[in-house]
Formats: structure tokens, C-alpha cells, sequence
């Protein structure tokens, strides 16, 4: 479902413009004075880190008024120079931190803002990375979650010299090992990882139910067999538990 209030995006330099996904519920604006800003929502930024302090009051106003989803910050070359730019740019740092994300593959942002489009940012996937053995996954509402990776057990079949060599869908559904038939999305690493959140979803419950029909002799059994993102496994069961609620879908 598309969002019912339009994204306007805050593009200052134009080679930005390509972070910005092309659809028409996102209007893109190179600037706007501050009385115009007042009466948009669902405002993104995208800007160079040099830029940033330039920008910097648009950033402010934006955040006091509550209309600031996101501030994609384009890396640059002399990314030790970042804390000093954003003392320079007096961001509130403590308070906008949640909503700063720094990028170099323009993908990240254009993956981002599709998912808020699509009201779905609390489920996509917006990037990825392995650190020793847990998996950082960060949502396109920007929450970072910490996966154990021996913890998950079609993550930990996958041999340690190749679990760092994962993609994330362009729609960031999923997350995938080329080479594996392993896919994973949030909601799965959450079902392997996360007891309370297990107990707590009536989601969840579902994949420990016994499935004769499509002659899968459990649904977690499929899961962890071949690392089938579970809201795929939800929309199986679902057929035949047609009370029950589906992830990502109201």
C-alpha cells in the first residue's frame, strides 16, 4: 500500500538526486524556505557530509517540528573528519543520532525510502553487516538489531569464510548467501533469536504448527532446512489457518 501523505525528499547538490527513488509520491526539492517546510511530512534529507553544515538549520527545524524521518549523509573520502563536521553543523547529535544514516552505495537510501512509501519500514531491511559472530541488521525505520549467528541454524551451517558474503534484496525483503539456497528476512532471525518475541507474536506460533497439506511435516522444520524467510512460511500457513494474521501485512 502506498504512504497516504507524500515524501518530500531535501536534495541540496544535485548528483544526489540519484539516491532518491523515482515514483510519483516522492517530490524531490533542492531547497525551501522554512515557512514551506512547516506544512510538509515525511521529510527526508540526503546530503554530502560536507554539505551537512549548510543545511544544518533546515535539519533542526525539521527535527523540533517531528517531520524528519531520515538524514542520509553520503560518506566522503575523509570520513575522519565526521565528528568534526557534525560538531560544526550543532545537529543536537545525542537527539538525532536515531535518524542519521551515513551511506556509500546509493542503494541504501533509494531501498529505505521505497519501504517508508510503502509504509513496510518497520519490516525491510535497509543494510547489513557481519561483525565477528553476530549479524547487525538495520530496518528502513532505522532500529538495529543483533543476531547471533550460532544461533540462527542455517546461518551457522553456512562455513564462517563465506558468511560475510551475503546480499541484501534490493527491496530489502531478505537477506541472501549467493552460492547457499539460504535466505533470511528480520522476522525469521527474530523467530531463531528472540524467545519473548517468539512467545509473544501469534504470528510465530504458526511455523510450529504441523502442515499436511503441502507435505512439509512442520513449518519450522522448512524453515530451518532451507532458510526460508518466515513471512513467506506465514503466507503458506495462513492458507490454512485463515483466522490467523500474516507478518507485514495488516
Amino acid at each position: 500500500m502506498a504512504a497516504s501523505n507524500p515524501m518530500t525528499v531535501l536534495v541540496p547538490e544535485e548528483e544526489n538526486r540519484r539516491a532518491v527513488p523515482s515514483s510519483s509520491s516522492i517530490r524531490v526539492i533542492p531547497d525551501l524556505d522554512v515557512e514551506k517546510l512547516r506544512q510538509m511530512k515525511d521529510i527526508f534529507v540526503v546530503v554530502s557530509a560536507g554539505t551537512l553544515p549548510n543545511v544544518a538549520p533546515k535539519i533542526r527545524f525539521l527535527a523540533e517540528g517531528h517531520q524528519l524521518r531520515v538524514v542520509f549523509v553520503q560518506e566522503e573520502p575523509n570520513a575522519s573528519w565526521f565528528p568534526q563536521l557534525l560538531e560544526k553543523a550543532d545537529l543536537m547529535i545525542l537527539k538525532l543520532i536515531p535518524k542519521l544514516m551515513f551511506y556509500s552505495d546509493w542503494e541504501v537510501p533509494r531501498r529505505v525510502m521505497n519501504a517508508w512509501r510503502l509504509e513496510q519500514q518497520d519490516n525491510l531491511i535497509a543494510r547489513a553487516a557481519l561483525v565477528g559472530d553476530s549479524l547487525l541488521v538495520q530496518t528502513c525505520a532505522l532500529a538495529l538489531f543483533e543476531f547471533d549467528v550460532e544461533r540462527v541454524p542455517f546461518l551457522r551451517a553456512i562455513k564462517p569464510e563465506r558468511r560475510n558474503t551475503f546480499q541484501v534484496a534490493a527491496d530489502g525483503n531478505y537477506i541472501r548467501w549467493p552460492g547457499t539456497d539460504t535466505q533470511v528476512d528480520l522476522d525469521t532471525l527474530r523467530y531463531f533469536t528472540d524467545p519473548e518475541w517468539r512467545r509473544s507474536s501469534a504470528d510465530a506460533t504458526l511455523c510450529d504448527d504441523v502442515v499436511e497439506e503441502d507435505g512439509l511435516s512442520s513449518l519450522s522444520e522448512r524453515v530451518q532446512g532451507i532458510g526460508l524467510a518466515l513471512r513467506e512460511c506465514l503466507r503458506v500457513s495462513s492458507l490454512f489457518h485463515p483466522k490467523g494474521p500474516v507478518l507485514g501485512q495488516p
